[in-house]
């Protein structure tokens, strides 16, 4: 029953008002200190490329999350029903790419759906599914292949962040 009530749209609508108006949303770093990367503290919304380094020091997809600001997000902003079939075409890179730290079919499923919930029911233009999924791989495989992940990664907070504009650009810093 606690787990229906923590995932059900209300509960999270109510959570969400309380995170702005009582948390620090200031965790989101402006300047990566390792790197000395300066992202314009003035980048409206946008989304962050969110990667997780792992402990071989390769880079998986945590999520593509839309930003009001560099530390403002939205979040369930409505209701999307997330569903397994349509993401079987690319199942083999989100297993790949984009997985939980338990990394079973079982827990990535909820951990996509989680993102997909979160986040993807907030972006800046509309996308399906399996847009969100398929695209937020194919910002990862930019990303690597540009070398982004080491540009922007944070050793003291341990974040990876990439902006990227609406039309789903890396923003040029």
């Amino acid at each position: 029953m606690y787990q229906y009530i923590i995932s059900s749209y209300p509960f999270q609508i109510l959570y969400n008002a309380y995170q702005y108006l009582f948390t620090n949303t200031e965790q989101l770093a402006i300047t990566h200190s390792t790197n000395q990367i300066s992202i314009n503290p003035n980048l409206q919304d946008f989304y962050f490329l969110s990667l997780i380094r792992e402990n071989d020091n390769q880079y998986t997809i945590h999520g593509l999350w839309p930003q009001t600001s560099l530390t403002k997000y939205p979040t369930f902003c409505k209701p999307v029903d997330f569903t397994m079939d349509p993401l079987y075409p690319i199942l083999d890179k989100l297993e790949q790419y984009w997985y939980s730290k338990q990394h079973t079919l079982t827990t990535d499923e909820h951990f996509w759906k989680h993102e997909y919930q979160k986040h993807g029911s907030c972006t800046f233009t509309p996308m399906t599914e399996i847009e969100y999924f398929t695209n937020t791989i194919n910002l990862y495989e930019e990303a690597l292949e540009a070398d982004l992940p080491n540009k922007y990664y944070d050793s003291d907070t341990k974040k990876c962040l990439i902006p990227v504009n609406q039309e789903l650009k890396f923003i040029e810093n």
